[in-house]
Parts: structure tokens; C-alpha cells; sequence
């Protein structure tokens, strides 16, 4: 499966044998994501780490961590930008 955000191209490989997902690339930003959100700039990952009550910030074009930001209730479990990118609302 490909995917493109904004001119970046993700790709996910397939092993004919197993039919497991090769892994590409990984960056480390907390356990057990329980959603991820891209902006339409394609250049920041979000992801909401429910056990953790936080969500974690990484950098696409550096693939490095940002930023962990505590959300005020518990269990984060969704997360989407704004249209703008600026902004960024989880539930």
C-alpha cells in the first residue's frame, strides 16, 4: 500500500511469503499509540498515547521526537489537525 501526504510517499511492503508489512522506518514517541494524525503540510506526526494521558510530536522531516503535551482528561484515543495545521484536537 502507498499512501502520498503532500508530496511525501509512504509505502508499505509486503512480503509475498507472509504477507507481514515490512518496516520502513520507525520513531519512537511512546507506547502503544492509540491514533496517529498528519497535517496537510505532511511535516509533523501526532499521536495519542492513551495510557499516558499525553500526545506525542514528531518531526517527518528530521524523523525525531518533538514534543510530549499532557492532555487534561484521560485517555486520549483520537487526535486531527486543523485544516491549517496550527492547531490539533484530541478526544
Amino acid at each position: 500500500m502507498t499512501m502520498n501526504v503532500s508530496g511525501m510517499k509512504f509505502a508499505r511492503a509486503l512480503t509475498p511469503a507472509r504477507a507481514v508489512p515490512e518496516q520502513v522506518l520507525r520513531i519512537q514517541i511512546g507506547d502503544e499509540a492509540e491514533d496517529i494524525s498528519i497535517p496537510p503540510d505532511g511535516k509533523t506526526l501526532a499521536a495519542c498515547l492513551e495510557q499516558e494521558n499525553t500526545v506525542s510530536c514528531a518531526d517527518l522531516t528530521t524523523f525525531k521526537s518533538m514534543h510530549t503535551v499532557e492532555t487534561q482528561g484521560k485517555n486520549p484515543e483520537h487526535c486531527i489537525f486543523s485544516p491549517d495545521g496550527k492547531k490539533t484536537l484530541c478526544s
